[in-house]
């Protein structure tokens, strides 16, 4: 398959406490704006913001909601769940992933390995 990605965009750590690991990173030094939740999903996260992308920490909220596989890897530990990478087209990206038989064709809201968003971004996530 030849990556249809750019740089790497973002990547995505999965804790269970998100405000815990706020106070591990603000002893760290580094500035942790207040959490956001992902729209209609039940993950919440925290951006640590630098110059030209971000480190995102990311946990679970709503446990009743679409998880996108965190609540699946925490059950192994805590670590790198996910990378984010800067495509110009996500769905182009995401097709060439089917056409390779890496990514499954069939979407849905179920944990999968290939994740992908309407913003111009995919992410590779490892369940």
């Amino acid at each position: 398959m030849t990556a249809k990605v750019g740089r790497v965009d973002h990547p995505v750590v999965a804790v269970h406490d998100l405000q815990q690991t706020r106070v591990q990173y603000q002893k760290l030094g580094f500035v942790v704006p207040p959490s956001g939740k992902h729209q209609e999903w039940g993950t919440e996260n925290l951006c640590i913001m630098f110059a030209d992308d971000y480190l995102e920490i990311r946990g679970i909220g709503d446990p009743n909601k679409f998880l996108a596989g965190v609540d699946t890897f925490l059950e192994q530990g805590e670590g790198l769940y996910s990378v984010a990478f800067n495509a110009k087209s996500a769905n182009e990206s995401y097709q060439a992933g089917v056409a390779s038989g890496w990514a499954s064709s069939r979407r849905s809201t179920s944990t999968a390995s290939w994740c992908w968003k309407t913003a111009p971004w995919i992410c590779i996530s490892r369940p």
